[in-house]
Order: C-alpha cells, then sequence, then structure tokens
C-alpha cells in the first residue's frame, strides 16, 4: 500500500465524510512510478508522529498532472480570473513505459468548472481558499512548477 499523510486535522473528517477525495502534491517521479505500481492507498494523519492515526484505506481512481500558468506565489487576483491559469494532463493510463523523468508533455486549459471541482475535490470553500492556503505552506520561490493530483475512492470495507 502507498501512504499519503496529512497534518490538518480538519482534513479527517472531511476525508471520512467523502467531501475530500484528493490531494495535490508536488512533483515526483518516484511517488508517479509507486502509485502506477500499487493503486492501493492507506491514508493517515500525521503518518511519521506517536500520534499518528489511520484515516481509511482507498484505492486510486485518477491521477494527473498539474501545472500553474502563472506561480502560485504571485497570484493576487479574482478567482474568476485564475480559471485561465490552471493547465492539467491525464497521466494515470497513459504511461506503460513511464521512466521517471520530468513528463514532457501539452498542458490544456481546464474549464472553470473543472477547476472548481479541483477545489471542492481537495476540500477547500473556494479557488481563492487553495490558492491561499499552498501560498501559506510554500515558501516564496520555492513553490513547484509541476504538480500531482491524485484522487482516490474510499475502500467501504
Amino acid at each position: 500500500m502507498v501512504a499519503i499523510s496529512f497534518s490538518e486535522k480538519r482534513f479527517i473528517d472531511m476525508i471520512l465524510g467523502g467531501t475530500k477525495r484528493q490531494t495535490i502534491r508536488p512533483y515526483s517521479a518516484r511517488r508517479v512510478n509507486t502509485l502506477l505500481q500499487n493503486p492501493h492507498l492507506t491514508l493517515w494523519f500525521k503518518q511519521r508522529t506517536p500520534g499518528r492515526k489511520k484515516i481509511c484505506e482507498a484505492e486510486l481512481q485518477e491521477m494527473f498532472f498539474l501545472r500553474w500558468e502563472h506561480p502560485l506565489e504571485l497570484i493576487e487576483m479574482e478567482e474568476e480570473a485564475l480559471y485561465g491559469a490552471v493547465r492539467t494532463r491525464s497521466v494515470f493510463t497513459a504511461l506503460p513505459e513511464y521512466d521517471g523523468s520530468p513528463p514532457q508533455m501539452r498542458f490544456y486549459p481546464m474549464t472553470p468548472g473543472e477547476v472548481r471541482e479541483l477545489a471542492a475535490l481537495d476540500g477547500f470553500e473556494s479557488v481563492m481558499d487553495m490558492v491561499r492556503w499552498f501560498q501559506g505552506h510554500y515558501s516564496p520561490g520555492k513553490m513547484p512548477d509541476l504538480w500531482m493530483v491524485i484522487r482516490w475512492r474510499r475502500d467501504e470495507r
């Protein structure tokens, strides 16, 4: 199983309640390869601490790359203006010969509805709330260029 750990307590109820069904993480070739080889997930709260708690088990439903047209740390605009700033490309079923190198692919604009869904499935009230969260969790100038969106379906066993 692939472990995914969360550090904010508010995400536990959102995951268990089904309102948070994805996570957005910086791109990692190792993580992509691991997920492609093993789509079984274990979601944790603070996995590497004495107070860790297993949230649930899940199955990988979808994984795709995400790129912001503008650096997130520079975004200070109306939410509607953000919709054109997101680029995405599906990869989960398209990488049988994936070698771990950074992907060379075309990124396509997401529709406003897809961007709102991206924020909602990640547990945010709005796109701007999501952007502000990322701005607060990554140092200026250290924001990754490429992200992975990992979506899951909870195991009900």
